[in-house]
């Protein structure tokens, strides 16, 4: 593969930053400053005995301290779970996607005609690119802030995005800068 097609298909994946969501319930509010408490901890994660990775209590520990300063920074105070108007609740997984680029197809230039001028010049439509599959690792972060007693979700953010080795080796920047994105469209 030529360097500048390298370059450039590594600069269109950097460009696919992480996705991000956000579900609110239509109904209900979480007023400023509202007291809030963790949520008990579940197990409605991917078992380990299904093919699912256990999160190290670090990572863990470093997911639930980043999401305690981004609400405590916003003005909402932690408290007893009796005492709190919504409770926060976390879900990490990780899993591993494949995926494969469309059959070639040259538009540009049908079967046995003399390759003309093309908007990619000498680099290489991207049906010439030799590697037709794509794997990585993508990493899902969703926090929710629920009613107390546990039934309504009032708030949810979803991210999405590629676990580089990087990020595997030096979590915790990661962590405190995916929670903040998520926090961002925190009330």
């Amino acid at each position: 593969m030529r360097p500048l097609t390298l370059l450039l298909l590594a600069g269109g994946l950097a460009a696919c930053g992480p996705s991000i969501r956000y579900e609110r319930a239509p109904d209900r509010v979480i007023p400023a400053d509202a007291r809030w408490a963790w949520s008990p901890p579940d197990s409605d994660g991917y078992p380990v005995t299904a093919g699912g990775t256990a999160v190290p209590d670090t990572i863990d520990r470093a997911i639930a301290d980043a999401i305690e300063n981004e609400l405590v920074a916003r003005r909402f105070q932690r408290t007893t779970p009796e005492l709190a108007e919504f409770r926060v609740h976390y879900h990490l997984a990780r899993r591993a996607r494949v995926d494969t680029l469309p059959p070639r197809d040259d538009t540009y230039c049908p079967s046995g005609c003399a390759r003309r001028w093309d908007p990619w010049w000498w680099y290489g439509t991207p049906e010439e690119i030799e590697s037709r599959t794509v794997r990585w690792d993508e990493g899902t972060l969703v926090i929710d802030a629920v009613t107390p007693d546990g039934k309504v979700v009032l708030w949810r953010g979803v991210m999405s995005a590629e676990v580089s080795e990087r990020t595997t080796r030096e979590a915790g920047p990661a962590i405190r800068d995916g929670v903040k994105r998520v926090m961002r469209g925190f009330p």
